[in-house]
């Protein structure tokens, strides 16, 4: 199942909820966080333009 460990698959393609996440973790006093994203530039760059649309 993609979108559950390590793939090379674009963000908010696979199964996980990262808007979800990322909005939980905005609620929280946490000053910083990570996010890696691999994968070819078309998934990095499909990956950037997800998180830009969900307000990040």
């Amino acid at each position: 199942m993609y979108g559950c460990g390590f793939s090379t698959i674009a963000l908010g393609d696979g199964v996980i909820d990262i808007k979800g996440v990322c909005d939980v973790l905005k609620d929280r006093e946490i000053s910083s966080s990570t996010l890696e994203i691999i994968g070819s530039e078309e998934i990095l760059t499909k990956s950037v333009k997800y998180l830009r649309e969900q307000g990040f």
